[in-house]
């Protein structure tokens, strides 16, 4: 159960980064009403797997493990779309 809640911290952190209009050059113009949909997603997201590692691991374990993979899951789709971005730069 931890690791579903593990995927949906980094689908989270992946619809927060698609609504900010300063990584238009990875993704298409978002129009506004869709970046505020993209950004509650996100935000209902994190919330889903907080309550989901509680549940699993307790309420002492729980919100430290939630942390660490908020951590873990931003470095995941920051280096990700670091280097995606650089390769397709240079695909073109």
């Amino acid at each position: 159960m931890a690791w579903c809640a593990a995927l949906l911290i980094v689908v989270g952190w992946g619809a927060l980064m698609a609504s900010m209009e300063r990584h238009a050059d990875l993704f298409t113009a978002v129009p506004a009403s869709m970046r505020a949909g993209l950004r509650i997603a996100a935000w209902a997201l994190f919330a889903i797997s907080f309550a989901l590692f509680v549940g699993t691991l307790g309420i002492e374990q729980g919100p430290v493990y939630w942390t660490v993979c908020l951590m873990l899951g931003a470095i995941a789709v920051v280096l990700s779309a670091t280097f995606g971005s650089s390769r397709t730069v240079r695909g073109r």
